[in-house]
């Protein structure tokens, strides 16, 4: 740095960073959630940052931008991690088909051709946390979502 010059910032822009994940820096949505926790965390290419829904029972839904043939659909729990989840996919935003991910890698049982990605989760029963709360530690969420 010299004085008087301007100072350069790089800015991460995982946006413009050569990816499968089809899913990374989309359109996404979903149920209220936690306070910083927001939907966008789930797909910026970060698993240090994540959507937690306020609910224990919570969606995230992201736009593809255009159909295409999907063969995984990788997951980043937060902790703790679900109880269940769903994995549904869809050409039209509102007819939804439920897909068979396999836990550990990801693979689809069979490839399909989508525009829509919805995953919905569920937290452990109780909602206590063990403080009498609402427990903030029951409630699962997605560190980073990987579709391709």
């Amino acid at each position: 740095m010299s004085e008087g010059a301007p100072a350069i910032l790089k800015n991460r822009r995982p946006d413009l960073e050569p990816t499968a994940n089809l899913a990374r820096c989309r359109p996404v949505s979903g149920s209220t959630p936690e306070p910083g926790r927001y939907a966008e965390a789930a797909v910026d290419g970060s698993a240090a940052t994540a959507w937690v829904p306020e609910a224990r029972e919570g969606s995230l839904r992201v736009d593809l931008a255009r159909p295409a043939t999907l063969r995984r659909v990788g997951i980043t729990w937060t902790e703790p991690r679900p109880a269940s989840h769903r994995v549904e996919t869809s050409l039209d935003g509102r007819h939804w088909q439920r897909v068979t991910v396999a836990p550990d890698s990801g693979d689809l049982a069979q490839n399909v051709v989508a525009r829509h990605v919805r995953v919905t989760v569920r937290g452990t029963s109780g909602g206590s946390g063990g403080s009498g709360g609402s427990g903030v530690e029951d409630r699962p969420g997605i560190g980073e979502l990987r579709v391709e």
